[in-house]
């Protein structure tokens, strides 16, 4: 509550003691106020904000563009960063104001001092210096799950978004008919996707990481051209099926004849992932078995 003092003439001021003893004021008024709403805003504070998100920084680099380097943290203590050549995942800790990370995917380890500046901001002060990550707002190209090895998950609506923006920044008749996920040393899956425009018989590559992408036109090309379907199980639900535990190294979408080994195309084979381990099981599954269940 706030306390308004109210009183008539004010008393003429006393010399000053050498001690706390001095005679009491004379008596006063006291009125008590109701505090004026606080406002609907939530101030942010730092000491207790979460570094949970998705971060990025831009690295600077002679006669270059910036690079940008993207570091999701996980509520489960899991990390990824995205950075090319410079790419690792692994685990982090926050105790405090204070962070442990350990790379699995490299050598690499760190820790030391955080802090948040502003709900946008986060600051570390690790072994090698400070680094200020601002937050992404933008989603990634495709999502991942953490508890697969960070594989593609909704692989088919990525797909679908992809193949809507060839349509219209490409051909407006392109079609998806090859789709390959790879797994780099850096523990980061990359996304190719081939594209054909059935019109004048070109294709089109696009490669995606999580948060880039490149493209490469060709002219006319010799391929298996058998669209791609609209609705397939994710890589990770096939190396369920096919029982493999260890990360995927690849696995291409396809149709493929079951008798050449998963290694030749065949129009009228059920689509299927051709999946290849770093460890434990690697072979064809179907594709479309949980849809028709």
């Amino acid at each position: 509550l706030l306390i308004a003092v109210l009183a008539g003439r004010a008393p003429a001021p006393e010399p000053e003691t050498a001690g706390p003893s001095r005679a009491p004021d004379a008596p006063r008024e006291v009125v008590l106020i109701d505090p004026p709403d606080e406002p609907d805003t939530e101030r942010f504070n730092p000491s207790t904000a979460e570094p949970y998100g998705l971060w990025e920084m831009f690295m600077p680099l002679p006669g270059q563009a910036p690079f940008r380097h993207v570091f999701e943290i996980r509520p489960e203590g899991t990390y990824t960063v995205d950075a090319g050549p410079y790419s690792h995942s692994g685990r982090i800790n926050f105790t405090g104001r204070v962070y442990t990370l350990k790379s699995q995917t490299s050598v690499y380890e760190d820790g030391g001092a955080f802090f948040r500046p502003d709900p946008d901001t986060i600051v570390f002060e690790g072994r090698a210096g400070r680094s200020v990550w601002t937050r992404v707002t933008a989603p990634g190209y495709f999502d991942i799950d953490p508890s697969r090895h960070n594989m593609p998950v909704k692989v088919a609506e990525a797909l679908a978004r992809l193949k809507a923006e060839m349509r219209e920044g490409w051909r407006p008749d392109a079609e998806p008919v090859r789709l390959e996920i790879e797994r780099n040393q850096h523990g980061i899956y990359q996304m190719k996707v081939s594209f054909h425009s059935p019109a004048d018989g070109t294709g089109m590559t696009v490669t995606r990481d999580r948060f880039r992408s490149s493209e490469f036109a060709m002219g006319g090309v010799n391929w298996f051209v058998k669209p791609l379907p609209e609705s397939f199980i994710d890589p990770g639900e096939a190396a369920q099926a096919l029982g493999t535990r260890a990360p995927i190294k690849r696995a291409q979408l396809g149709y493929f004849n079951r008798r050449g080994g998963g290694n030749t195309f065949d129009a009228a084979a059920p689509v299927g992932w051709s999946l290849l381990a770093e460890a434990g099981p690697s072979g064809l599954v179907d594709a479309g078995q949980a849809l028709r269940r």
